[in-house]
This record gives C-alpha cells, sequence and structure tokens, in this order.
C-alpha cells in the first residue's frame, strides 16, 4: 500500500493499494495496520518527517549524503520544538562520492 500525504484530498486512484489523504499520521499508521503491514517506509520533505517524528512513529532515520554544498536549501525538520539522541546503526557507500547513514533514535 502507498498512501500519499496531501493536502488536495479531491486526487482518486484507480488503484486499490494507492491512497492520498490529509490524515494524521496516527490516522495513517491505523490504515497500513488494517491493511496488515508492520512495517513502513516515510519519504518525504521537511513537513512530512516532522510530523510523524513528533507523533513519536520514527524509529530510524537514514540520510543519504551527497558531495554537494548548497547556497540555501530547507532544514530537515521544522516546528521540533525538542531534541531527538540519535545511535548510528549503519553507513554505506553507495557509490564513489555517496554515503548513507542510518541513525536509531533512542527511545
Amino acid at each position: 500500500t502507498m498512501i500519499v500525504l496531501t493536502h488536495d484530498t479531491s486526487i482518486q486512484s484507480t488503484h486499490s493499494n494507492l491512497i492520498f489523504t490529509d490524515k494524521t499520521p496516527e490516522d495513517i499508521v491505523s490504515i497500513l495496520e488494517e491493511r496488515g503491514h508492520k512495517e513502513t517506509v516515510i519519504i518525504g520533505g521537511t513537513l512530512t518527517a516532522s510530523v510523524f517524528l513528533k507523533a513519536g512513529l520514527v524509529d530510524e532515520l537514514r540520510l543519504v549524503i551527497e558531495p554537494v554544498l548548497f547556497s540555501m536549501g530547507l532544514p530537515l525538520l521544522t516546528n521540533v520544538d525538542e531534541d531527538y539522541k540519535l545511535t548510528l546503526s549503519d553507513v554505506r557507500k553507495l557509490n564513489e562520492n555517496t554515503l548513507e547513514v542510518q541513525y536509531r533514535l533512542k527511545k
């Protein structure tokens, strides 16, 4: 099942495994659990990552590091009022210049 978090709920899919919604992270997890999913991957921008993290629904964070420095960009999180402690669990070299670092959130 793929769920797209969007403000435009008028979008309809012809596929039963694709859902467009503006529901809360908790509601989205409930939908996935009802469909038999035990794990999920959240792919999104600053707002999506922030609302799932604040809801306590994130236990792992993967960051891909590319060798590019931007003059301006978006923050990783927004409207997050607390610090989160992380434990490094893996580092993988994806290609000659790119790394993926994997962290577990300390509970």
